[in-house]
């Protein structure tokens, strides 16, 4: 028997639709880099300059792979908050977080006055590293 997946508050109705738009894309865009990375791997370089060239794009692609990877799972987050009832709620304060950040961010965790600390913390921690 299937469970009745929660309802979402009709507050967060958008912000739904964002999340998932925002993930469906990301995915796409993925999709498209890892094909790349294969295509490359595919017809390799016969001097040096085209192999370098070949592995700079490689790891390009793959730091944006990684990158989207890492956006598609903030956007999973969120969406299981939106089904848990915590979405909108600042994980470090316990704040709600600002409808404008919200709508910039929709996978945010933080409120701005979080966000702004938890930078400023780990510029600290890089410079003292």
């Amino acid at each position: 028997m299937k469970t009745k997946a929660p309802a979402i508050p009709p507050q967060w109705a958008w912000h739904r639709r964002a999340l998932l738009r925002a993930g469906h894309e990301l995915t796409g865009e993925s999709g498209e880099h890892v094909r790349a990375v294969r295509a490359g791997n595919e017809c390799g370089g016969t001097d040096s300059i085209e192999v370098a060239s070949s592995e700079a794009e490689h790891d390009t692609l793959f730091a944006e792979i990684r990158h989207e990877h890492a956006e598609l799972a903030e956007i999973e987050a969120a969406l299981a908050r939106l089904r848990l009832g915590t979405y909108g709620v600042c994980e470090l304060t316990g704040a709600p977080i600002e409808p404008a950040r919200l709508r910039a961010l929709p996978w945010t965790r933080y409120s701005a006055i979080a966000a702004a600390k938890l930078e400023r913390e780990h510029t600290a921690v890089r410079r003292l590293g």
